[in-house]
C-alpha cells in the first residue's frame, strides 16, 4: 500500500506545483496585458565615451509616487526637442537629473521656462545619473558641434561632487565605472517581481513617519561635516579639477561658462533639515549643511569661474507658490521648484548673454 500512496503524493505535489505555476503565469500575463505596475525607469545605455547616456528616441515614462510623467529623448539622446540648425542664441546646459527634470514634465523643465522666456534655445544635455566627470566628456563631444553661445552647468551639490571616484577615463578616451556595469536597461521586467517590490516598498514606507522621505546619506553629509575626513577632501579636490577642465573646454569655444550651485532639500526647506536633526541628534555639532556651498563657491572663485548659488533664493521663495520646491520622497525639484530656478537663473543669463554679444 505504501507505494501507490507515496505515488498519489507525489502526483498530488507536481499538480499543485504545475498549478501554482499556470497560476503565476496567468497573472503574469493579465499584469503585462494591462501593463501594471509599469516598468521601472531605465532609459540608459552603454557609451564607451561617456559611460553610459540617454537612449535616443525614447518615449518612456517615469512614474513615483509622487509622479507620472512622460520622458522622451531625441535622437542624440537628449530629453529635448530635435537641434536644428542655429537660428537663435542658444545655451548648452549640462547636469544631472535636476537640470533633466525627474519628476517634472517638459515645459515645466527650467530650462523649457528659460527658453521660452528668454527667447533663447537650450540645448538640455543634462542626464540623470551623470557626475562632473561626465560633463568634461560631453563637452569633449559635443561642445564644439553645438555651437553654444553660454555653457550652463547646473551644479548639484551632493553626488556630483561625491561620486567623481567611482569612474575612470581611460587612456582611449572611454569612461568606465567602477561600481556597476552599463547598460542599465532592462528590455523585460517580471511584473509579479514588480508588485511585490511595491508592495514591500509600502508596508517599509509605513512602518515608520518618515521612511519614504529622501534624506541626505553618509557619502552627502561627508562634504558637510565640520571636520572634513581625507575621502572629503579629496571629493572637493577632484571635482575642482574636474572644474577647472570643464572651464578650459569652454575657453576653447569662445564662449561664457555660467555654473549654478543646486542645493539639496535639507539645506533649503526647514522641515527636511527637521526630519535630518530627528536621525541625527547631532547634527548641528557635526554637521554645516552650507558648507558644500560656500566649500564650492571658494573653489570656483580660485578659478575664476563665473558661478551663482540658488541656495539663499530658493530658500527666501520656496513655498510662495503654494507647494514645496522639492518631492519630499523623491528629493528633486518639483514643477514650483524648477518655476523658482527659472525665475533665479533668467535675470543672471540675460546679464551674460547681453555682455558676450557687446564682446
Amino acid at each position: 500500500m505504501s507505494a501507490p500512496v507515496s505515488r498519489v503524493a507525489l502526483f498530488s505535489a507536481v499538480a499543485i506545483v504545475l498549478a501554482s505555476l499556470l497560476g503565476l503565469a496567468l497573472a503574469e500575463t493579465a499584469l503585462r496585458l494591462a501593463d501594471y505596475p509599469r516598468a521601472s525607469f531605465s532609459p540608459w545605455i552603454r557609451s564607451e565615451h561617456l559611460g553610459f547616456r540617454l537612449a535616443p528616441n525614447l518615449k518612456t515614462r517615469m512614474s513615483g509616487p509622487e509622479y507620472d510623467v512622460a520622458v522622451e529623448t531625441d535622437s542624440m539622446g537628449f530629453r529635448d526637442d530635435e537641434i536644428g540648425s542655429k537660428t537663435r542664441t542658444r545655451i548648452l546646459l549640462l547636469g544631472d537629473s535636476f537640470a533633466m527634470g525627474y519628476g517634472v514634465a517638459r515645459g515645466e523643465i527650467f530650462a523649457d521656462r528659460i527658453e521660452r522666456d528668454l527667447g533663447a534655445d537650450v540645448v538640455d544635455a543634462a542626464t540623470g545619473g551623470y557626475e562632473i566627470v561626465h560633463q568634461v566628456q560631453l563637452l569633449e563631444e559635443y561642445g564644439k558641434s553645438l555651437t553654444p553661445d553660454l555653457v550652463l552647468y547646473a551644479l548639484y551639490l551632493g553626488n556630483d561632487l561625491a561620486w567623481n571616484d567611482q569612474w575612470r577615463r581611460g587612456d582611449d578616451g572611454s569612461l568606465r565605472s567602477l561600481v556597476r556595469e552599463y547598460p542599465l536597461r532592462q528590455p523585460r521586467e517580471i511584473k509579479l517581481l514588480s508588485l511585490l517590490r511595491g508592495f514591500v516598498y509600502g508596508v517599509r514606507s509605513k512602518s515608520k513617519e518618515k521612511d519614504g522621505e529622501w534624506l541626505p546619506f553618509e557619502g552627502y553629509l561627508g562634504l558637510c561635516e565640520r571636520e572634513l575626513a581625507e575621502e572629503a577632501r579629496k571629493d572637493y579636490s577632484e571635482a575642482t579639477a574636474l572644474l577647472g577642465e570643464m572651464a578650459a573646454q569652454v575657453r576653447e569655444l569662445g564662449v561664457p561658462f555660467f555654473v549654478v550651485l543646486v542645493p539639496y532639500r535639507s539645506m533649503v526647506e526647514p522641515e527636511a533639515r527637521a526630519s535630518l536633526k530627528k536621525k541625527i541628534p547631532d547634527l548641528d555639532s557635526r554637521y554645516d549643511l552650507t558648507r558644500p556651498a560656500r566649500e564650492m563657491d571658494a573653489r570656483l572663485t580660485g578659478l575664476g569661474i563665473d558661478h551663482a548659488d540658488s541656495t539663499q533664493f530658493l530658500g527666501e521663495h520656496g513655498g510662495l507658490g503654494g507647494s514645496g520646491l522639492y518631492f519630499p520622497i523623491d528629493g528633486h525639484l518639483t514643477p514650483e521648484g524648477h518655476r523658482v530656478m527659472a525665475e533665479f537663473l533668467e535675470p543672471l543669463l540675460e546679464k551674460r548673454l547681453a555682455r558676450a554679444a557687446d564682446l
